[in-house]
Formats: structure tokens, C-alpha cells, sequence
């Protein structure tokens, strides 16, 4: 659809309504790329997780989803007691459409990632406090739409494949 959607091509034969929210669905497919109820950010959200928890389970860090740290709210999307220099990590990922109205301010930025790296500075100020102070990093994980992740989220990827290289050898 992505592709699809970078061509200007048609998804839908005709303009439908959304299943999950009621929104429209133009015929391009835009609101299947930014729709909150389903499709393509949520599905997204869950892959990226789900394959993370895998990577990290192979890597003997022993992640655990949806972690809450005070029996109410849950802000890690994926725990990881096994961390480096035995430390704690938080992940909560999030993925973002950079063309939001929210975003409007970053719009003329050429840079990939520039919105997600602003979602992600944003994301921390509202949830780390509370994890820092029970001695848990927090990371926030942002992918935009097209993409592109925040740097400071690629360099936690880039840890993660290397915990993985070194237990499963492959160096």
C-alpha cells in the first residue's frame, strides 16, 4: 500500500469508510497509513515489539511485554531486566506520521527522522521521570510512518543486534 501510496496510485477502487474508526478512506489510502484504530500504525506498533521481545528472548535478556512497575499504569512496551552493566531498560515504542499537524513546525526539515526524534524528546519528558527514579532507563522508540527512527532509538537497535550476535554467534 506504501508503495502504492508513494506513486499516487489508487489503494481503493472508491472512497469507503473506515471499518474500525468511521473515517473516510480516500481512494489514495491515506487514512490506512495514519489510522489509530487499525491498520498501519498499530500493526506496525505491535511487529516492532513483538519482533523485538523475540530478538531479546534469543539475546538471554529476558524481555517481558507490557511491563507495569506499580501494579496500574504499564510504561515499557517491553522490560529488559538484562541490560547492560546490569541495568534495567524500558522500551516504549511508538510510531508516528510525520505529515500530523502536530509535526506542521518540523515540516520543512529534509532530515529523516527529524519528527521522530522530536516525538521521541517529547515522549520521554512525559514518562521517564517515574521509571528513572525507580532506577529503570527509559527509552522511547519512535519510527515514523515512511520509516525513518530517531537516532537515539537506532542506537538502542544497534545493542539489541549486537546482544543478539554475540548469543547466537554471529559475528
Amino acid at each position: 500500500m506504501l508503495v502504492r501510496w508513494w506513486l499516487g496510485a489508487t489503494v481503493y477502487k472508491e472512497p469507503t469508510v473506515c471499518n474500525q474508526c468511521g473515517q473516510p478512506n480516500d481512494e489514495c489510502g491515506y487514512h490506512a497509513l495514519i489510522c489509530r484504530c487499525s491498520g498501519g500504525r498499530v500493526h506496525r506498533h505491535h511487529a516492532i515489539c513483538n519482533t523485538t521481545v523475540q530478538y531479546l528472548q534469543q539475546a538471554h535478556a529476558n524481555p517481558r511485554r507490557e511491563a507495569s512497575f506499580d501494579g496500574v499504569t504499564r510504561p515499557a512496551d517491553v522490560y529488559v531486566p538484562v541490560w547492560k552493566a546490569g541495568t534495567h531498560l524500558a522500551l516504549d515504542f511508538a510510531v508516528t506520521h510525520p505529515l500530523q499537524p502536530l509535526s506542521l513546525d518540523h515540516a520543512g526539515d529534509c532530515q529523516p527522522g527529524v519528527w521522530a526524534a522530536e516525538y521521541a524528546r517529547r515522549h520521554k519528558s512525559k514518562y521517564a521521570a517515574p521509571l528513572v527514579a525507580k532506577g529503570i532507563t527509559f527509552a522511547p522508540m519512535v519510527v515514523e510512518t515512511y520509516g525513518s527512527w530517531d537516532p537515539a532509538a537506532m542506537k538502542v537497535l544497534v545493542d539489541i543486534a549486537e546482544m543478539y550476535a554475540v548469543h547466537q554467534n554471529v559475528a
